[in-house]
């Protein structure tokens, strides 16, 4: 699980949201981080983070004006972009990440933390290994809080269309046609001579056949949203066609790799959406393992729900 999460990281993105919370989370969500939290009346408050990715609640966290010392834990390889490292530092935040480590089993001391926090990851976790993880870290009065794919959500939704969505055998055919090209430039002199080639010309053909079949309804109300970005990401090889061999084939290779590492980020995504009873069992599960003020609801925006909002107290 944490080599596609991994591979995302990677490439810059703040939140699972891709495109969506560039400069990390706002809204409904930011409001959520920081909720509760505003009253705090101590001179430093420790918060940990379970499950961090690239650390998109500091942006909110920041916005607050305490002085926090933060930990963020996660599985795969994250860390701070430049931005966000900077805000932190302006704004006083002590940051610590922790990559590479499964919040089953902190490095963190017992009665250390004042808040442990997850947006969108203590799901994707063995959370009810997680959930008595937090509570050993926290202290006494210390507070949980979760947010929650939920089953209902927008996320859900766009999950199970990507699924639906995703043509293995197409995203293939698009990566024999690149290769073919890019083949065919180490027998030519230069790019202009691709026309002369047979093989690289049918191989274009094809790659425009793909391109008609998707790009021609790119309205995401009833395109194939998945198929129009992975095939636009691939008419870009032809930008680099003056670019060595190596880089052709990496370029390619990213491409088949993204969009799989993508459907598989998608299908997780579904999986650890929870549907109400199995809030209910959590919920109960926590409060006979002594946890005290359990609660959850469904979290919402403008446009409708969003999470599940799970709060609790050590």
């Amino acid at each position: 699980m944490s080599d596609v999460w991994s591979q995302y990281w990677r490439q810059g993105h703040p939140t699972t949201f891709g495109a969506y919370f560039c400069d990390g989370y706002t809204g409904a969500i930011a409001d959520f981080v920081t909720e509760s939290l505003l009253s705090n009346n101590l001179a430093t408050m420790s918060i940990t983070e379970f499950c961090c990715g690239n650390g998109a609640s500091l942006a909110p966290l920041a916005g607050l004006g305490s002085a926090i010392k933060y930990t963020g834990i996660d599985l795969a390889q994250v860390k701070l972009n430049r931005a966000t490292a900077s805000l932190c530092q302006d704004s006083g935040i002590d940051v610590n990440i922790v990559p590479n480590t499964g919040v089953e089993n902190t490095p963190l001391k017992d009665d250390s933390q004042d808040v442990v926090l997850s947006i969108y990851g203590i799901e994707y976790s063995d959370i009810k290994r997680s959930i008595a993880e937090a509570r050993r870290v926290l202290i006494d009065g210390g507070r949980l809080r979760i947010l929650m794919h939920h089953c209902e959500s927008s996320v859900a939704t766009m999950s199970h269309r990507a699924l639906s969505e995703f043509d293995s055998d197409d995203i293939t055919r698009v990566t024999q046609n690149l290769r073919t090209i890019s083949d065919a430039l180490i027998r030519l002199d230069s790019p202009q001579q691709l026309k002369l080639d047979r093989e690289a010309e049918i191989a274009r053909s094809k790659i425009n056949g793909l391109c008609n079949k998707y790009l021609g309804d790119t309205n995401p109300a009833t395109g194939n949203a998945f198929m129009i970005d992975h095939v636009s990401r691939g008419l870009r090889f032809f930008q680099i066609l003056r670019e060595p061999k190596d880089a052709r084939s990496k370029f390619i290779e990213d491409l088949e790799l993204e969009s799989r590492s993508s459907r598989e980020r998608h299908q997780q995504m579904v999986d650890v959406a929870y549907d109400e009873a199995s809030m209910s069992e959590l919920a109960t599960t926590m409060h006979d393992n002594g946890w005290n003020s359990v609660y959850f609801e469904p979290y919402k925006d403008n446009d409708g729900v969003i999470g599940w909002s799970l709060t609790a107290v050590c």
